[in-house]
């Protein structure tokens, strides 16, 4: 009994030791088969010239700078690399315990009696073998302790190939040498020089000149080919258009309205920008609408009123703005010291009618202020009461020949109208019958006949009527987008006219621009800032200089409104007066 206790004892020490037992080793292994020696110097292969765009053309700077630089080509050998690795092992838990016992069990069974009886001295032999045996088994069974741990020990083999480098460097003389230049633009060469001086090394190209001179011709999208020559060495580069040019707006109105949306409204109006300003453009919203920056937000402006162009900031100067200040209403000449012309009546009466409320088809600046100036005039110089001036300029076209019904009933004295409005031809027969024309904010149109409105105008029951109208002529591109009428003329207004002289001749009736002339807006410089188009200003100059008398009146405007807009816009505007030029508003 007390053997076996001893020898379970010597075989639990064993196995303590076994277990706080762990060995190291150490072997060379393959770390890259093709590694380089830096000890290992390089030979240079070749030299050559190359040229670098250093410098690629910006908005600010639309230069493109071409340098030449020198390529070394090097070779190292690679080699075959080699590093001595230290790894440590622990022992195997589970095939060690099994081991263990079964070199216990041989070796009770062999020096005792505990298992077998009578053994012989070979069986003997033959289990303490087996015990032997297992223990070393779980002694040298190991398994890895974690990575391998590298060391500084490190070899370079045999070779197994080369390992070339390309630097390129910058040239430290000054090289005396000229280019070939070639730009081309859509398969056109735009311009090529093969006598071009290297300056400091380098080529500098405007290419904002060069696209200045193709920019009716270039696309957004549009690239410049610059191929570029030096002792036999040929590079080409590609330089987008955008790169160094931006898509500018154009304005070619004398006053355009910016807006917060796409969106003709009163409540909308972010500014107000005159001929000539220059606005980045963001997008194309659609055929009738351009996104713009204005400042540091983006605005909404009417695409007819001004074109797309791509500019150079460099080339052509900074980009302008004409930012139209405010002029409170009362500070123009024609909106101050009035004359009071007729004592008041309360038969008289004032009627707008005006279809130019959020109207989708296009924007007349400085309608409001112009209806706002007819109003100031009957109040004033005629001492009309609030009651006596009607204002019809509802959304929906529907209310406008009933709201005129009250002519019919009001008896004596004088009725004058202000009409204004957008007029699209509506006829089916091939003979113009126009309408006045809106389009609401869901694209849906309405067309009210003018002839109607003349026609209960020739109802009214008033002494004498004056008709001043206002009528901007337009019709449908082939984009669905609406532009004025031109290159036209007729006898469709003098037509008009007639509808309501027929059966109201003692009426007088003032057309402020031919069919196919546009109504132009009083703008230009700082003098001709007037805030009002040509036609209503003179009007209320006329009435202002107590030009009461049809003849006179209509004098007065004939001479003025259209040198005026020849002056400021280089385009024809002439007015048309029929009916009794006898009249005069005054009495």
């Amino acid at each position: 009994m007390d053997l076996h206790r001893h020898q379970f004892y010597n075989l639990l020490f064993v196995l303590l030791i076994f277990v706080l037992a762990g060995c190291t080793t150490s072997k060379w292994t393959v770390v890259d088969d093709r590694a380089v020696n830096d000890a290992e110097e390089a030979s240079v292969v070749s030299e050559s010239d190359i040229l670098v765009v250093s410098a690629m053309p910006t908005v600010e700077r639309p230069v493109l700078r071409i340098e030449p630089r020198k390529v070394t080509v090097s070779q190292q050998p690679e080699r075959v690399k080699i590093q001595r690795m230290v790894q440590a092992y622990k022992p195997k838990w589970g095939f060690s315990v099994l081991a263990i016992a079964g070199a216990a069990v041989a070796a009770s069974a062999a020096n005792s009696g505990g298992f077998l009886s009578g053994t012989s001295t070979t069986q003997r032999i033959g289990l303490n073998s087996t015990a032997v045996l297992l223990t070393t088994m779980a002694m040298i069974n190991l398994q890895e302790s974690g990575p391998p741990i590298e060391t500084d020990e490190i070899r370079y083999l045999r070779q197994t190939g080369f390992d070339l480098k390309s630097d390129t460097v910058e040239v430290d003389t000054t090289i005396d040498e000229q280019l070939s230049i070639t730009i081309s633009h859509s398969d056109t060469v735009i311009f090529r020089d093969s006598t071009v001086q290297l300056s400091d090394n380098a080529v500098e190209i405007n290419m904002g000149a060069l696209a200045t001179e193709r920019s009716t011709m270039a696309s957004k999208d549009s690239e410049f080919v610059v191929k570029a020559d030096l002792n036999d060495f040929t590079d080409q580069f590609s330089v987008p258009l955008l790169s160094f040019m931006e898509m500018r707006f154009q304005v070619e109105e004398p006053v355009t309205q910016l807006r917060s949306e796409p969106v003709i409204s009163q409540d909308n109006i972010i500014a107000e920008v005159g001929d000539g300003s220059s606005l980045l453009q963001v997008e194309e919203v659609n055929e009738q609408w351009v996104k713009v920056e204005y400042g540091s937000v983006e605005a909404f402006v009417q695409k007819n009123a001004g074109s797309s162009t791509l500019r150079s900031r460099a080339e052509s100067g900074p980009a302008l703005l004409l930012e139209l200040t405010d002029i409170p209403f009362g500070e123009v000449d024609v909106e101050n010291s009035l004359p009071v012309l007729k004592p008041g009546n309360e038969d008289d009466r004032a009627l707008i009618i005006s279809g130019l409320n959020n109207n989708q088809v296009g924007v007349r600046q400085f309608a409001d202020r112009d209806i706002r100036l007819f109003k100031h005039y009957m109040e004033t110089s005629f001492n009309m009461d609030e009651n006596q001036i009607s204002v019809i300029d509802d959304s929906d076209f529907s209310t406008f020949l009933p709201s005129l019904e009250f002519c019919k009933s009001d008896g004596g004295g004088m009725t004058v109208v202000y009409l204004a409005g957008f007029a699209i031809n509506s006829g089916q027969t091939g003979e113009d019958e126009f309408a006045l024309y809106r389009v609401n904010d869901n694209g849906e149109e309405e067309l009210l006949p003018l002839e109607d409105i003349f026609s209960s105008l020739a109802e009214c029951s008033a002494e004498k009527l004056f008709l001043f109208a206002e009528i901007e002529y337009v019709e449908k591109n082939n984009t669905e987008n609406f532009e004025r009428i031109s290159g036209f003329s007729g006898s469709y207004q003098q037509r008009l006219a007639n509808v309501l002289l027929n059966d109201f001749p003692n009426a007088f009736v003032l057309f402020g621009n031919r069919e196919g002339q546009r109504s132009s807006v009083y703008s230009g410089d700082v003098e001709d800032d007037k805030r009002h188009h040509i036609f209503p200003y003179f009007l209320a100059e006329a009435m202002k200089l107590r030009k009461t008398e049809m003849t006179e009146l209509y004098r007065h405007l004939e001479n003025n409104v259209d040198y005026t807009s020849r002056r400021l816009h280089d385009r024809p505007q002439e007015v048309q007066g029929f009916g009794n030029f006898m009249l005069n508003l005054a009495e």
